[in-house]
């Protein structure tokens, strides 16, 4: 549609171009022939009658603009016909071969040439070339001079044929400019639609950026508010928790008289929901630490089996009670560089686990190895087992595996994550393998051995603050629950100052 309305409004300014064009030139010849020539020519009434139509008829175009009323084609071809039976007949009354106006023609047949096109141009210089001959005929002129009658003639072919060649390279031209500028406002019409998008998105990035930035703020504050709230309850409740639980245990050791049988259960309930508490106070300082990375650790040459071998000689007689048979193989004698406390809080954990899931008659065994620079502490079990999605979800904070066999455990669901966090803390692996539900588990840590030739001890973080330990005293009074690798945390207690 944009091009239909651009090919007419050039046809219109050429049109009106045209109008002036002829205006000048029938004027011009006019003038000249009354004003220099004789005023006779071959057929003076014919150069008059000429004279007065080619005057109206040019007045007329140019005032009138016929080729706005009607199709601006038809306009062109009308106008373009009548010029040249003019030009003809003009040429007739002022002298025929002798006649000075016969440069018309050449000059009609260039207007032709650049209004129409190669075709029309062509077909123009033959029809101009019959009326000349025509003309030549009718007067008489043929044979007396041949030799300009045939200049003559030879010059409105060539010029046709020049015109239309000319015309035609216009044309192409004109189209190319046309098509360049058709894509050229396209592309600017697309650039301008990308530039405008391109600046809403910025916006809204900038916008996106901006909220996210509050919001990152708006956690951080979070964050320290958790901390600085965790912290102060872990204070709180540990300063009455800590001489709660010694009176408790005086209570229990008989301090205050002789306990009944039914007074030293209830006591014994008081006691074992205390260490739970004290546990559940521990865990969460410790998750928020791990989680904002201020969980500091105080890493000390240590054997391996010596650690093993103390942290579980607290469960063996436990595991007889409940049926379950502990094995325990410490390894050879290899050192690491560990905090002992925080190991112990690991191994136990995992151990406690896998007694609290594995079955009266099953098995659970703890045996440590070497490969290459590092040594592979491993926890197996013949328990309820862990399927794939059980495995992904088992180090996430506050994720418990749940089933119908393992609902009545209990357990915060971070021992796991506190333990894979300090073992990273340390530089080693906490992995878990599973053949599927019923097939058993195995935990298995892996620490770098300490190398032979190192000088001593690494120093621990002057800056870091030590969490409290989660490491277990004796056994629980009650016997290990039942087993497997559910990530519940051990009925046992806790140290006390």
């Amino acid at each position: 549609m944009e091009s239909d309305t651009a090919s007419f409004h050039k046809a219109l300014v050429a049109e009106r171009q045209v109008a002036g064009v002829r205006t000048a030139v029938i004027l011009f010849n006019i003038a000249v022939y009354y004003l220099v020539m004789d005023k006779t020519g071959t057929i003076p009434w014919l150069a008059h009658t000429i004279s007065i139509t080619a005057t109206a008829y040019t007045f007329y175009v140019l005032l009138a603009r016929p080729y706005i009323r009607y199709p601006v084609l038809v306009s062109a071809y009308f106008t373009s016909i009548t010029d040249a039976a003019l030009i003809t007949l003009w040429i007739l009354a002022t002298g025929g071969l002798a006649s000075p106006f016969y440069i018309l023609w050449y000059i009609s047949l260039v207007a032709i040439a650049f209004r129409f096109g190669r075709y029309e141009t062509l077909v123009a210089s033959v029809l101009y070339l019959v009326s000349y001959l025509a003309l030549l005929l009718v007067i008489g002129d043929l044979a007396d001079d041949p030799t300009a009658v045939l200049v003559r003639g030879g010059y409105i072919l060539l010029i046709g044929a020049l015109g239309g060649l000319l015309a035609k390279e216009l044309s192409d031209q004109t189209r190319e400019t046309h098509q360049f500028k058709g894509v050229a406002e396209v592309m600017e019409r697309e650039v301008a639609r990308q530039t405008q998008d391109l600046r809403a998105s910025r916006s809204a990035l900038e916008q996106a950026l901006e909220e996210t930035r509050r919001a990152n703020e708006r956690l951080k504050d979070l964050d320290r508010i958790k901390t600085r709230i965790l912290n102060t309850a872990s204070h709180e409740l540990n300063t009455p928790l800590t001489p709660l639980k010694m009176q408790v245990h005086l209570l229990s050791s008989g301090r205050y008289g002789a306990l009944d049988d039914e007074q030293k259960k209830s006591v014994e309930i008081i006691h074992r929901n205390l260490d739970r508490l004290i546990r559940l106070v521990h865990d969460m300082v410790d998750v928020s630490r791990l989680e904002s990375d201020r969980l500091k650790i105080e890493p000390v040459p240590a054997r391996l089996d010596l650690l093993v071998t103390d942290a579980l000689d607290a469960y063996e007689e436990p595991a007889k009670t409940a049926g379950i048979r502990l094995e325990v193989d410490p390894g050879p004698p290899v050192e690491v560089v560990v905090d002992t406390t925080r190991f112990v809080q690991v191994l136990t954990n995992l151990v406690s686990n896998a007694l609290k899931f594995t079955p009266r008659g099953g098995v659970v065994s703890v045996e440590t190895t070497t490969d290459g620079g590092e040594a592979a502490l491993r926890v197996r079990d013949t328990g309820l087992g862990l399927d794939t999605d059980q495995m992904a979800r088992l180090f996430l904070p506050f994720e418990q595996v749940q089933g119908e066999k393992q609902a009545h455990k209990g357990g915060t669901g971070l021992g796991l994550f506190i333990s894979k966090g300090l073992i990273d803390a340390h530089g080693g692996r906490l992995e878990v393998e599973s053949a599927g539900p019923g097939q058993g588990s195995t935990f298995t840590i892996r620490l770098p051995l300490r190398s032979a030739d190192a000088a001593g001890p690494p120093e621990a973080d002057a800056a870091g603050t030590r969490s409290p330990s989660l490491a277990p005293l004796a056994a629980p009074a009650d016997g290990p629950p039942a087993a497997g690798p559910e990530d519940a945390v051990p009925d046992q207690a806790r140290d006390g100052p």
